[in-house]
């Protein structure tokens, strides 16, 4: 069973709140400042926001974690679960801007969404203690 600490939940949560404010602030100077398209400042946003992600996850949140897998396995790993996080991300903006007029309120609930899937990926892929269960 995996042991959850204090520290180490509210690192991630205090990671999280930082991407989430780097992701609206990105999403806001695309957007509305560049006046990019909806779509493009979405994917903009979502690198810049997923590259500090990573970051901080990797150096801070998870940093006294063993690993089990070189930094270029954990690259690729990331980068399947933020092509799984993107699909999640634009499926849900493009949802939320056809019934509300505006991409905010997608980024907000696929924000929620991605960071529950992505502490459970993180904690497996950096702290190297996942089970295989045998059925």
């Amino acid at each position: 069973m995996k042991k959850l600490t204090f520290r180490k939940t509210a690192m991630f949560l205090l990671s999280a709140v930082l991407t989430g404010t780097l992701y609206v602030g990105a999403l806001y100077l695309c957007e509305k400042k560049m006046s990019l398209n909806p779509y493009l400042s979405v994917t903009l946003a979502f690198i810049a926001s997923s590259i500090f992600y990573f970051v901080s996850n990797k150096l801070v949140v998870f940093r006294d974690a063993p690993s089990t897998s070189s930094l270029m396995v954990q690259i690729g790993q990331f980068a399947i679960v933020v092509l799984v996080n993107y699909a999640i991300t634009i499926s849900l903006v493009w949802a939320f801007k056809y019934f509300t007029g505006e991409v905010y309120s997608g980024s907000v609930a696929a924000g929620i969404v991605t960071t529950i899937l992505a502490y459970l990926v993180f904690d497996t892929m950096f702290s190297g203690i996942a089970k295989q269960r045998a059925d």
